[in-house]
């Protein structure tokens, strides 16, 4: 069998929830991902790949026009979706009520306030904004949770979709 037939294969089998061993190495594909509440926190690839499956699982993506996450690729960290704008200045940000500034400390903080023009449930569209939810709500209500900032799959430093690990 060739190496990519295998590494698909592994894979398959680490999503049935099969525990493999590979080359002495045991792993498991929902046990690792899920050990984050034990004191193992989880790599930053391993809790994207997560956060796709609940995304996959409770609002996918079925169009290439709409911005969204459509592959493990588009999920940023939040660290990651920051640091693409560390050296602009808050008038980057396309809503003023989340500048630069607050996206720092929320790092700092490991937390962030997140609003929608939904009930905030797995898989849901957020923002760190509440303007831009209000845009999207439409004059409607705007819903709002204190999150960890990992506990959103990122687009850009001013949305994501909520993806928590239990």
């Amino acid at each position: 069998m060739n190496a990519r037939k295998t590494v698909k294969t592994h894979i398959r089998r680490l999503k049935s929830g099969r525990v493999i061993t590979v080359r002495g190495y045991t792993a498991s594909y929902k046990v690792a991902a899920r050990k984050q509440g034990s004191g193992t926190e989880l790599s930053d690839l391993a809790r994207k790949k997560e956060q796709f499956r609940i995304i996959q699982r409770s609002n996918p993506m079925f169009d290439d026009v709409h911005t969204g996450i459509r592959a493990v690729g588009d999920i940023m960290t939040f660290r990651e979706a920051v640091d693409t704008l560390k050296d602009y200045s808050d008038s980057d940000y396309v809503y003023p009520d989340f500048t630069n500034k607050d996206a720092r400390e929320a790092l700092k903080r490991g937390t962030v306030t997140i609003y929608s023009s939904y009930p905030i449930k797995a898989g849901v569209f957020v923002s760190p904004s509440r303007m831009n939810a209000s845009d999207y709500a439409g004059g409607g209500k705007v819903y709002s949770k204190e999150v960890p900032v990992n506990s959103v799959a990122w687009i850009a430093s001013d949305e994501g979709q909520y993806a928590p690990i239990k």
